[in-house]
């Protein structure tokens, strides 16, 4: 994990406290943006049954929610934005703008515990209002905290490790989590409920932040033009810097499909087809994650010995071998414990290579903005597709070994495509 290089930035004199204050609120926020898009896809099936008979049918209709509300949240963002800032202060809109994400939170939970399987129309058109409001008030928080990141020109290499590190604390936060709701016997629906009643307590953490301590984020006004491109510029990067962009958005759509393949396929898969109870399947992803972090600290630490190509070229390399040999440990049905666990820990070497990958494809003056906008457009796109080709696959194939199938083959293209453009690139440099 590449915590440790923000942590080796915090011990110097380079950043004030209110820059830490500001990198702190962003690897939260942006961590409780990742946990909730994790937590809905881990308890789909679950949450479709409560309003759908048929399943795919079903998941379709959630991921449609989801999709649209927040399509439609960064669309209009930006206006809500530039609005804001000329009528309150920015503790004021981040503490209105975290209460109402508690509340859309919490009447989420309400909604699916207590109306789901009674009025169906009306409860999703609710939900779809609930997850709109959220996202619109979430997109304000980050855009507010990253801006005042984006003024620190000594974090524009370790911004990629903010984005990637909020990730990772995501998925570890929902792997302790299932442990823990493995350890109470809660069943899926209520373990919804819970994660959901949990982000909503830390969102109001938040907002008691900035009430108590009256805390100002720290932009000025020339940030005004920032606002306007952090919400637009996924298109204006697109046009004008096409293959980064490409080889970003790649990146971060096989890193995303590795997330839920690890957090959320790879259990189901051990529990249901290889009859692995779900105590062991806790245990095993648990104890593979934990080796990966020894594993990746240790790599971190000793990163100023290796060579950057190469260590980007070992990371693509490396995925597609874990991949390939996890895959025949699972189609054979020989020890698929160490399976799980190569795939975890390539996965997580993978993880290492992107910050180095992604820091060094765009100019230091973009970079930030381009980072933040390749994981936030990508990251539900790619992870919702991942999940919806797992359950397809096997509910309407009926094989439970053709889905892990065509993600290996996909991985194998999207590493070899980066490899090939990082060629490119690195011989015009």
């Amino acid at each position: 994990m590449k915590f440790s290089s923000i942590w080796r930035l915090f011990n110097t004199s380079q950043l004030s406290v209110n820059h830490k204050k500001s990198v702190i609120l962003a690897l939260v926020i942006l961590s409780l943006e990742y946990f909730d898009i994790i937590i809905y896809l881990h308890n789909a099936s679950a949450l479709v049954r409560l309003y759908c008979h048929s399943q795919i049918r079903g998941i379709l209709v959630l991921f449609g929610v989801l999709w649209l509300s927040n399509l439609l949240a960064k669309y209009l963002v930006g206006d809500f934005i530039a609005r804001l800032s000329r009528i309150f202060k920015s503790s004021t809109i981040m503490v209105l703008s975290s209460v109402v994400i508690s509340a859309m939170l919490w009447l989420q939970a309400m909604t699916i515990a207590y109306f789901c399987q009674s009025m169906v129309q009306e409860i999703l058109l609710a939900l779809f209002v609930f997850r709109f409001i959220y996202q619109v008030c979430v997109g304000i928080i980050i855009h507010a905290t990253y801006e005042s990141v984006l003024k620190m020109q000594q974090l524009s290499f370790e911004f990629s490790s903010i984005i990637i590190g909020s990730l990772e604390l995501s998925l570890l936060g929902s792997v302790i989590g299932y442990k823990i709701i493995d350890y109470l016997h809660i069943s899926h629906l209520n373990s919804l409920l819970v994660f959901i009643y949990f982000m909503s307590v830390a969102w109001i953490c938040v907002a008691l932040f900035f009430f108590f301590f009256n805390y100002e984020l720290p932009n000025n006004g020339s940030n005004k033009l920032h606002r306007y491109m952090a919400s637009n510029n996924f298109k204006l990067m697109f046009k004008h810097f096409h293959q980064d962009t490409l080889i970003a958005i790649s990146l971060v759509g096989v890193r995303s499909s590795l997330c839920i393949v690890s957090v959320i396929y790879m259990p189901k898969y051990l529990e249901e087809i290889l009859g692995i109870s779900l105590h062991t399947t806790s245990n095993i992803i648990m104890s593979s994650s934990v080796i990966a972090i020894i594993l990746c600290w240790w790599v971190n630490k000793h990163l100023n010995r290796f060579n950057y190509a190469n260590l980007i070229k070992f990371g693509l390399v490396s995925l597609i071998m874990g991949s390939i040999i996890s895959y025949v440990l699972f189609f054979f049905k020989f020890i698929p414990q160490l399976g799980v666990l190569i795939l975890v820990v390539f996965h997580n070497l993978f993880a290492l290579s992107c910050p180095l990958i992604l820091s060094n494809l765009f100019t230091p003056a973009i970079r930030q903005l381009a980072i933040i906008s390749c994981y936030r457009n990508s990251f539900l796109t790619f992870a919702s597709l991942t999940y919806l080709i797992m359950e397809a696959s096997g509910q309407i194939l009926h094989n439970n070994f053709f889905p892990p199938a065509i993600f290996l083959i996909v991985i194998a293209l999207v590493c070899y495509g980066c490899l090939v453009l990082f060629n490119r690139k690195s011989v015009l440099i």
